[in-house]
């Protein structure tokens, strides 16, 4: 596999991407690459990830996923 096709989202994958706790700068560039290309992101916090992704320069839909609507979510 090339290294650009493991930056870019494939249609109909699921991506599980680790996000930083306190600094932003540890934010992978793959990492970075799959958030800026996905149509959504689900998220436990959608105002955290939001403001993650603002700082990011990224617009992305967002979804809450956790442990109190999972069930219903899935």
């Amino acid at each position: 596999m090339s290294e650009n096709s493991s930056l870019t989202p494939q249609p109909g994958h699921l991506y599980v991407v680790a996000t930083p706790i306190g600094n932003l700068a540890d934010l992978t560039e793959r990492a970075r690459a799959i958030l800026a290309g996905v149509d959504l992101v689900a998220c436990e916090d959608t105002r955290t990830t939001g403001a993650m992704l603002t700082r990011l320069g990224l617009r992305r839909d967002l979804f809450a996923y956790h442990e109190h609507n999972e069930t219903e979510a899935a």
